[in-house]
């Protein structure tokens, strides 16, 4: 089956709007800003790429778990190739998520088309534009259905036959976009972008001037010019000393304080709308507060409190809506692996393995799987220590006296 094959398109739907997108519109910095332009301006471009980039480049795979804890890939699933490779015929997963990120970024929503075999497995998912969805509830009997604009008609997709991932929302049915609420602030730094290339266009700036007692004559004029910018101007003479002569002085202008005052104030609006995405601003190149200690320290905040909301919402909507109810019985769920994200640098990761073996937490080639290495013969065992009991062993007076040495017997 192909993209938007089987979409049924009604004759008449007695329907009340449910528009999925705030229209930008004029700020009071005069400033247009829309989720559609929003991501010309550099701040955004670079916390939108953080994001996406990383969400999609996470592994996403399929479980099963058997009821008693254990776990294990579903390769066999459907939805396993679809996850974790390509969704459909012409994207790779990653790009389909990164689109998906993007979007939920930019509209606060994302939407996929699922298609469906005769049997009912599903055999490709397809992402849509979400600027040209409109999300409307049915009167009566209150279902949702989804009217996408393509080619300049208009299809109807039932709700079961679309993925909906929904970002921060006031009703419950459609997310709100990051732009459009915050556009007053991304307009202000906007206006700032347009303001500095406006000065430097039309502006006339330069870095010093020269003094002379008197005034020149045209001859001498001509030649102290022509000689500094033979002598003094471009890469090849930067740093050279000035011979300067007839009194003549060389006086360095500075950044005058607006100019000073404007280049804080982007830097504000820089950090404001890293803000907005709760991305770390040493993330989008904002170095100025960024030390050795603290840059691991924030990029693990970035791990949990950043991205981690965000994979849950996606994992959440990808159980609903590609996974039947039967399929949840059965164990089956969609789970993203943040744990490269969280394990710190190499002596941490070191220190943190070594525990999850001596307490039997993990098996050898449980850290060896974390770490992208083979496992070994025999690498399935775990290991705890022997001077360990449960606490219904130590209340019941029962210990572990049979697995100890009886050094006793031999200082008798």
């Amino acid at each position: 089956m192909g993209f938007f094959d089987g979409i049924f398109q009604p004759d008449s739907l007695n329907i009340s709007s449910n528009w999925v997108e705030a229209i930008g519109g004029v700020t009071s910095s005069g400033v247009e800003i829309s989720p559609a332009t929003a991501l010309r301006h550099t701040a955004v471009f670079a916390c939108n790429r953080v994001l996406s980039e990383s969400i999609s480049s996470l592994p996403l795979t399929i479980f099963q778990e058997d009821g008693k804890g254990n776990r294990s890939k579903a390769k066999t699933h459907p939805l396993y190739d679809l996850l974790h490779a390509t969704p459909n015929d012409e994207t790779t997963t990653m790009q389909w998520r990164e689109t998906m990120v993007t979007s939920l970024n930019l509209r606060g929503n994302h939407y996929s088309q699922i298609i469906r075999d005769g049997a009912g497995r599903i055999v490709s998912i397809w992402g849509l534009m979400t600027d040209r969805m409109i999300v409307q509830r049915l009167e009566g009997t209150g279902e949702l259905v989804f009217r996408y604009n393509i080619g300049g008609g208009e299809v109807i997709i039932g709700t079961k036959d679309v993925l909906k991932v929904r970002g921060l929302s006031i009703d419950g049915i459609t997310g709100i976009s990051p732009i459009t609420y915050n556009r007053e602030s991304l307009s202000l730094s906007k206006a700032m972008e347009i303001y500095g290339g406006k000065y430097f266009k039309n502006g006339a700036t330069s870095t010093g001037a020269f003094s002379v007692p008197g005034e020149l004559s045209a001859e001498a004029y001509a030649r102290l010019k022509a000689d500094f910018e033979k002598s003094y101007m471009g890469m090849t003479n930067a740093h050279k000393p000035m011979i300067l002569e007839g009194g003549a002085r060389f006086e360095k202008i500075t950044m005058s304080n607006e100019d000073s005052q404007f280049l804080d104030s982007r830097k504000y609006q820089r950090s404001e709308i890293a803000s907005i995405f709760r991305v770390p601003a040493h993330m989008i190149n904002d170095l100025e507060k960024a030390t050795f200690s603290n840059i691991e320290q924030m990029s693990l905040d970035f791990a949990i409190y950043t991205l981690t909301p965000w994979l849950v919402r996606i994992e959440q909507a990808m159980n609903r809506d590609l996974l039947t109810k039967e399929e949840r019985a059965q164990g089956y769920y969609v789970k993203h692996n943040l744990a490269g994200l969280l394990r710190g640098d190499t002596a941490s990761r070191a220190e943190l393995n070594s525990k999850y073996v001596s307490s039997g937490i993990f098996t050898i080639n449980d850290v060896l799987s974390l770490e992208d290495m083979n496992g070994i013969d025999n690498g399935n065992e775990r290991y705890m220590p022997m001077n360990m009991t449960t606490i219904d062993n130590i209340h019941s007076g029962n210990n572990l006296k049979t697995n100890q040495p009886n050094r006793g017997a031999n200082n008798a």
